[in-house]
């Protein structure tokens, strides 16, 4: 088998996947997330979930405030909580399906497991996670957690690639 060494190949191989960084996505190396719930006790569950992860969590109360943020404000991680009431569940779905129209996000989804049409209208909206019964801290922590991995690694790999594209220079 014949290979041709090339200057590319040699320094793909020598390359070091160096730390990003600071991104867009970031305010002061922290990242940021956009939360809509209408219930006080997951509010208080995701401020403290948030802030013992360092996150820089902005949480909405209402639909209007939360549009007005996610069109303002390009953050890396939407959650939405969906309420036990119907009706105010159908608004909070079409704020929702806004903002990640506008955003290019993880968007995290907290529903209950007596409705299963939550989880599929979430899955067909390109949902990175579905929570169900999300009633504490600890778990909104994990999902923290995991979404600061996620947005690391694609941080990383964007780095990468712009690190191995072709530079053009005008002449």
């Amino acid at each position: 088998m014949n290979t041709v060494d090339s200057p590319a190949l040699g320094a793909l191989r020598t390359a070091r996947i160096l730390p990003p960084k600071a991104s867009r996505l970031r305010a002061h190396g922290v990242f940021q997330c956009l939360v809509l719930t209408k219930s006080g006790q997951r509010e208080r569950f995701m401020r403290a979930a948030a802030e013992a992860q360092a996150w820089d969590a902005i949480i909405c109360c209402d639909t209007g405030q939360f549009l007005r943020c996610a069109f303002r404000r390009r953050v890396p991680l939407i959650i939405v909580d969906l309420p036990d009431d119907d009706s105010a569940s159908h608004e909070l779905r079409r704020a929702a399906e806004s903002a990640v129209c506008s955003q290019d996000s993880l968007l995290v989804v907290c529903g209950k497991s007596s409705r299963p049409d939550d989880e599929l209208w979430a899955r067909r909206l390109g949902v990175w996670s579905f929570l169900q019964e999300a009633d504490s801290r600890e778990g909104f922590e994990f999902i923290l957690e995991q979404a600061r991995e996620a947005l690391t690694r694609k941080e990383s790999c964007e780095e990468y690639s712009r690190s191995l594209a072709p530079t053009t220079g005008n002449p």
